[in-house]
């Protein structure tokens, strides 16, 4: 295995590893949801997941063949513009779901 494949693989830990956060924050989003009864604005933790499940696998998938593809827009929005677009939908759900914490205090 050369760095590059070794590189290339370790970066797909990023995205996998956040998509397992956001799928905690959901988890614990619905049980909360359970409870109150507020809007189930946790779903957006799963689209979120979903985008960063999606970027990481491209990023496998750029070790395994060299398409074109890579070499195109589409091979940015997918490496780059899916985390942050997922990270950005995470932290709009968390805000929504989870400011009244900050409310609360005196």
């Amino acid at each position: 295995m050369t760095t590059e494949v070794v590189t290339h693989l370790l970066s797909a830990l990023g995205p996998g590893g956040i998509a397992c956060a956001m799928l905690v924050l959901a988890r614990l989003s619905a049980r909360m949801y359970e409870t109150t009864r507020g809007t189930p604005a946790y779903r957006w933790f799963y689209v979120a997941a979903l985008l960063l499940t999606i970027s990481a696998a491209a990023r496998v998938f750029g070790v395994i063949a060299r398409t074109p593809l890579q070499d195109s827009w589409l091979w940015v929005i997918l490496y780059d513009g899916l985390p942050a677009i997922a990270v950005m939908v995470g932290l709009s759900a968390a805000w929504h779901i989870w400011a009244w914490l900050l409310a609360e205090r005196d």
